[in-house]
């Protein structure tokens, strides 16, 4: 009769901790503020801005990633495979484990995985030594050595759906102005074959193919920055707000969105 106890009791601890876990998850992940969401209008606003050659050079680039995306899938591979064949990762842990570094163009970037509605995300970035001296950060983090330039969520299909600016408190990077972000966007490139070649022309595809967006989260926060900063509100180091914005992305809308755009013009 002992041993059912024992056994009974032991399943009620288990069952406990299980719960106390996800309860505990649960909870954190729900204190997030929800980010604040482009709108179509939005990114309407930032096709208006752009001339044809930006256009035609955006479209390039669509094309570019098409190709690069076509050639995985012969391989039944995909933007996460390429760079975690396991595609069941460990939540947290940066893939690959040290990083990608491009010393040439100071840029880098990982892939990871902790959130819900999607399999995971890259976080890119741009070191110091590759933006130009001209330009200052508007907020300079003292010990920081690069700059985020954005996040590209990836669905549980492998393929790019949104794209996000984190707080300043997540990454403690320098922070600067949109002005100053189209410049250091331009500059991102890897160009090299680790950990994929392929995942790397698609990386650098994307930025290009999805610049107005990018540079339309940089004017949305620096004017969000503004009202809080009225308001003698720091948003920037609220740990409930890890994620500032977000704006959802498909490539082949983007490609027929410029279309439409070059075809009008």
């Amino acid at each position: 009769m002992k041993k059912k106890y024992y056994f009974f009791g032991s399943i009620c601890i288990a069952a406990f901790i299980v719960f106390a876990f996800f309860f505990f998850y649960g909870v954190k992940d729900n204190n997030q503020e929800k980010p604040f969401l482009l709108s179509k209008l939005d990114v309407e606003r930032a096709f208006q801005k752009l001339d044809e050659s930006a256009l035609i050079h955006m479209h390039a680039k669509g094309e570019s990633l098409c190709k690069w995306l076509a050639i995985l899938d012969k391989t039944n591979s995909n933007l996460v495979t390429e760079i975690a064949p396991e595609y069941a990762m460990k939540k947290g842990i940066h893939y690959p484990k040290e990083d990608v570094f491009d010393v040439e163009y100071s840029s880098q970037y990982y892939y990871h995985t902790h959130r819900a509605k999607e399999h995971g995300h890259f976080h890119l970035f741009m070191h110091t030594d590759g933006i130009s001296s001209d330009l200052t950060p508007v907020v300079n983090a003292s010990d920081s050595s690069y700059v985020h330039i954005v996040g590209i969520s990836i669905g549980k299909d492998g393929m790019p759906q949104k794209l996000f600016l984190t707080n300043q408190f997540v990454t403690g990077d320098n922070l600067y102005s949109k002005e100053d972000m189209e410049s250091i966007i331009d500059s991102f490139q890897v160009q090299h074959a680790y950990p994929s070649w392929p995942l790397n022309q698609c990386i650098n595809a994307m930025v290009a193919l999805f610049k107005p967006q990018i540079l339309m989260l940089y004017e949305k926060r620096d004017a969000l920055f503004a009202e809080m900063e009225l308001h003698q509100t720091n948003l920037q180091s609220d740990d409930l707000q890890e994620v500032l914005l977000e704006v959802d992305i498909d490539i082949f809308d983007q490609i027929d969105q410029i279309e439409k755009v070059i075809k009008a013009s």
